[in-house]
């Protein structure tokens, strides 16, 4: 019994020993991330915002989208950090250029929820790849923009997002279908 408890105190030190070393010097962008993660969500007593945020930070540097993501997202909600919506549409940028969809509706719905100087150029710019990529909630806010700005395209996104399960766009795509607004 007491072989047991000195192997389980051993492992336990060992394990501990290691995760609060972090990634190693030469990590990926992806243990960068995943160290970030696990600061961040860690046990109240063992959580850590500050070295969370400089991970995620040092792997949206090295180009990682889902940390980008992340960070545009501190800013965008004041999680951790004073809320920026320039900052957060720059990470969230960072992240759209490169295809990721959550990025792209993220960063549209700042334009068209003006959170940033309201643009509905823009907010179309980001969402309609977004929503092409079947994001039902850049859909939805495209449709929404469109009933404003082109209805007759307006249903081909309600649609998407409706076909999904958002209520607002079954709502809106049932009303488009019963006036004939944008559809036969």
């Amino acid at each position: 019994m007491r072989k047991l408890l000195l192997a389980l105190l051993s492992l336990f030190c060992a394990v501990t020993v290691v995760r609060a070393q972090g990634p190693p010097l030469n990590a990926t962008p992806e243990q960068l991330f995943d160290a970030g993660m696990n600061a961040f969500t860690e046990e109240a007593n063992t959580r850590d915002n500050a070295v969370a945020r400089e991970y995620f930070r040092r792997s949206a540097d090295r180009g990682y989208a889902p940390a980008q993501v992340v960070l545009g997202f501190l800013y965008d909600t004041a999680t951790t950090v004073p809320a920026s919506p320039d900052d957060a549409s720059s990470w969230y940028r960072k992240a759209a250029v490169g295809g990721d969809s959550l990025a792209q509706w993220l960063l549209g719905r700042l334009y068209l929820n003006g959170a940033l100087p309201q643009d509905d150029l823009a907010a179309e710019k980001w969402l309609t790849p977004a929503a092409s990529q079947d994001n039902p909630f850049a859909a939805y806010l495209l449709g929404r923009l469109m009933l404003t700005r082109d209805y007759t395209k307006a249903p081909q996104w309600l649609r998407i997002a409706a076909e999904q399960g958002l209520p607002q766009a079954q709502y809106l795509y049932a009303k488009a279908l019963a006036e004939g607004r944008g559809v036969a």
